[in-house]
């Protein structure tokens, strides 16, 4: 899971790596920054979490469970959309709280589900991008947004949320825990996927 200097949490694992959790170029469980070099955490998160997101001092990195965050990855429905010249506005909800993702707009880089026109109202979508704020108040500056349609992908991402939260905030054995619980629920859910996404998307 880790190695003896640092315990570094990677929420979906990567080269080496397997079940989520991995060495890696990411946060100590005791908060602050990384290392050295450029912070490029990535975090799985609840909403709520976002909001709840403090900044030691004007321009510093967001932390979360004081750790700080450049990236975050999250799953949530689609509220409200406001379209402009130059950025698309997203209310997404995922029942833990809501949060503005602005995706800006270019021609050249738009992702392939937005120009299909994929993202509607009430559509979960996968989220990842940066904390940011302007005026006191939380959005999420989108690097990608992607539709959901599985409502295992909901479940299980606010599984690795809570795993996060809890590697940063109490020990690793308590993720161990967690991961189990997760196994056996992605095991249980996927037994129910059938009769459970249609009532659960239109819901």
């Amino acid at each position: 899971m880790t190695d003896g200097g640092s315990k570094n949490y990677n929420p979906y694992g990567g080269a080496g790596g397997g079940g989520g959790f991995m060495s890696g170029e990411t946060n100590s469980p005791s908060g602050g920054k990384n290392g050295g070099g450029d912070n490029k955490t990535l975090r799985p998160v609840t909403i709520k979490q976002i909001n709840d997101a403090t900044s030691p001092y004007p321009e510093a990195p967001f932390q979360v469970d004081n750790a700080d965050v450049a990236n975050v990855l999250f799953i949530g429905r689609v509220r409200n959309i406001s379209k402009q010249s130059t950025n698309i506005t997203y209310i997404v909800d995922d029942y833990s709280g809501r949060v503005e993702v602005k995706k800006w707009v270019d021609a050249a880089y738009m992702d392939i589900d937005e120009t299909k026109g994929d993202i509607q109202l009430g559509v979960y979508v996968r989220v990842l991008g940066a904390i940011k704020s302007f005026g006191n108040k939380r959005y999420i500056a989108a690097h990608s947004l992607q539709p959901v349609t599985d409502v295992n992908q909901f479940f299980c991402s606010m599984l690795d949320a809570t795993a996060a939260h809890l590697f940063f905030t109490r020990a690793p054995l308590a993720v161990m825990v967690v991961v189990t619980a997760a196994l056996v629920a992605r095991g249980w859910m996927e037994g129910i996927a059938t009769t459970a996404t249609t009532g659960f998307f239109q819901a």
